[in-house]
């Protein structure tokens, strides 16, 4: 009887130990699969930190590109410059009478996102005519986000002659986001 139970022990110590060889591979499947994501996961940190420094470098120069050395408030952070262009448009800017010589538009920069009034210049583009006329450089009622152009003429209906010659307004403006 003793042989049957040294028999069976001997088995039953060859399925341990054919268990435990089975388990020590999964695991060793588990580990080298954990050590390919951590090596892809250090590659992914390698890369980013890469693009991180170059965004860095970009945006240094992008601070030296830009300088305002006097604001209508305050110098804020150089960092925060920014250049912000736009127009009326030929064909739609909205021209309001200001008398029968004089004519205005209100111009939206609100897409600039300025925190503070920016410096502003201005020149009326148009097909025809528009040499003879003031006030494209003076600015009213200028905010973070929106200025007013009026234009004089000679001309008695200023308006109609805006509108046959696509008189717009163009406008750069340079001023802080922060």
């Amino acid at each position: 009887s003793s042989g049957i139970n040294a028999e069976s022990q001997s088995e039953a110590i060859t399925e341990l130990m054919n268990k435990i060889d089975n388990v020590e591979a999964e695991q060793s499947s588990t580990l080298s699969a954990l050590a390919d994501d951590v090596r892809a996961v250090t590659e992914h940190f390698t890369s980013t930190d890469a693009a991180i420094e170059e965004d860095k470098e970009d945006l240094s120069l992008i601070s030296r590109e830009v300088t305002i050395v006097s604001a209508e408030d305050r110098v804020r952070d150089q960092r925060c410059a920014k250049v912000c262009a736009g127009t009326t448009g030929r064909k739609t800017t909205n021209w309001v009478n200001y008398s029968s010589t004089a004519i205005y538009t209100d111009v939206d920069m609100s897409g600039c996102g300025f925190v503070s009034v920016p410096t502003i210049t201005t020149s009326l583009d148009g097909t025809s005519r528009h040499w003879d006329s003031t006030g494209s450089s003076n600015i009213y009622s200028s905010t973070a986000t929106s200025f007013r152009i009026f234009i004089k003429t000679a001309s008695a209906d200023v308006r109609g002659r805006a509108n046959e010659y696509s008189y717009n307004i163009e406008w750069i403006a340079v001023g802080f986001t922060c």
